[in-house]
């Protein structure tokens, strides 16, 4: 009850632990944020993902929407999204299509975790951003970004400003 707000119905009362709620969009004003789910069941020592070939389409989808309203995408999704990012055991089994998905639509930001560390990747016109988790204790970070639509050769564009904000160990402040 508590997650009503945020996740698809069938996943908000933890009864359906497939990706079919997936991906979640929101819109806002002219940006869409479009989160994938990549959580599956692994064998131990594996924390390998998946987002499955239904949600692999209806993200193909959403990021063609986008593009067709004019909207800027944002893709959110916990494992990296690029061949290389992740070791074999920690990488996503659909890795090479959600690259051609990102080649395609070529989403402005995509967001993920997995790692523990903070990377920054680009592909094509897409910046991709692995950021250590909060609670992680030796490298805790949060990005923030601020986006604001701009106007650049007469073409519509985005003005993106990211500040990396990182713990430094034995201190409360952040860079």
């Amino acid at each position: 009850q508590y997650w009503h707000s945020v996740l698809p119905a069938p996943l908000a009362g933890g009864q359906d632990t497939s990706h079919s709620g997936y991906p979640l969009v929101r819109d806002i004003g002219s940006i869409r944020l479009i989160g994938a789910s990549s959580a599956c069941v692994t064998p131990v020592f594996s924390a390998r993902g998946a987002v499955g070939a239904g949600q692999l389409q209806r993200l193909g989808q959403e990021l063609g929407r986008a593009r067709e309203q004019g909207q800027m995408p944002c893709l959110a999704i916990h494992h990296p999204p690029l061949p290389g990012m992740a070791p074999w055991r920690k990488a996503l089994r659909e890795v090479k299509s959600l690259k051609a998905m990102i080649a395609t639509f070529q989403p402005a930001l995509v967001w993920c975790g997995h790692l523990h560390h903070n990377r920054e990747f680009r592909e094509r016109d897409s910046r991709i951003f692995c950021t250590a988790s909060a609670s992680c204790v030796h490298h805790a970070a949060y990005r923030v970004f601020d986006i604001e639509p701009g106007v650049d050769g007469g073409h519509r564009g985005w003005n993106i400003h990211m500040q990396l904000k990182s713990s430094v160990p034995g201190t409360d402040r952040f860079l």
